[in-house]
């Protein structure tokens, strides 16, 4: 169709209308929780509130770690001061085995002692770095800026290891979710922009086009539409380009070139 055939069927109001795609807001969620199973000890978010990015998210019972951690501290300490005599030794044994006041053996068994004794201080060092590394585990910070959609465990509660404890929404992770015929997806390209509307939405709110599914699937069996469709459609996935703080999981929307 030429552009001026175009434009006079605008004019006369015989223009196909631009398509309109049903779909719906969703948000990926952060849910976060600790590798080992421990007692919830502090919550520091409540559930639909605020979360910032840095501050305490929760915190387990950190008794057995701050124990392991000292005491890796401890052998740590004695390794090194250990290692330090050892290394007197070897120096002392290579001065007499120059001189041939002491044999090869007594020097290889200075020198045998040496390696031990920074074995020794490797593996305290490595149990110091891997007690600290719990004790962040057990105690993390909030990553983003986040809507608290949900907590799953209250202070006391046993939590069992790779359970999740908090589940955040950052505001970067909400995207709009509609369905397009095959019909219609030649239209489309990755970083397009998109209007959608909503109730209680912004008006003129729009979304940049991030992901389009290369395969087809069914019609979604839970669909906010009053028409029929296609069977078959492609999922595409739009983020909102201002305030995705306001939209809300679930909320059903419509969608524009």
């Amino acid at each position: 169709m030429s552009s001026l055939f175009a434009g006079l069927l605008s004019l006369l109001g015989l223009a196909s209308p631009a398509p309109n795609f049903q779909g719906y807001v969703e948000g990926d969620y952060l849910r976060i929780g600790a590798p080992a199973t421990g007692t919830l000890s502090e919550l520091y978010v409540v559930e639909g509130g605020s979360a910032v990015q840095g501050a305490p998210l929760f915190r387990l019972n950190t008794t057995a770690d701050l124990a392991q951690r000292d005491g890796a501290v401890a052998r740590l300490a004695e390794a090194k001061a250990q290692l330090g005599l050892s290394l007197v030794t070897l120096k002392r044994q290579e001065a007499l085995v120059r001189s041939d006041f002491a044999s090869r053996q007594q020097y290889d068994q200075a020198i045998s002692a040496v390696a031990a004794d920074q074995a020794r201080v490797h593996l305290a060092e490595s149990d110091i770095a891997a007690a600290e590394q719990r004790l962040r585990d057990d105690a993390p910070l909030i990553p983003a800026d986040s809507f608290v959609e949900k907590v799953y465990y209250r202070p006391g509660e046993v939590v069992t290891g790779g359970q999740p404890i908090v589940s955040l929404l950052p505001p970067g992770n909400v995207k709009v979710v509609f369905f397009v015929p095959e019909a219609a997806l030649g239209a489309l390209r990755m970083g397009q922009k998109m209007a959608f509307a909503c109730d209680g939405c912004d008006d003129h709110q729009t979304g940049t086009v991030r992901y389009i599914a290369s395969q087809a699937e069914y019609t979604p069996p839970v669909i906010y539409s009053v028409g029929s469709r296609d069977k078959l459609v492609f999922r595409v996935e739009a983020w909102p380009d201002t305030a995705p703080q306001r939209l809300h999981p679930g909320q059903p929307v419509d969608v524009a070139p």
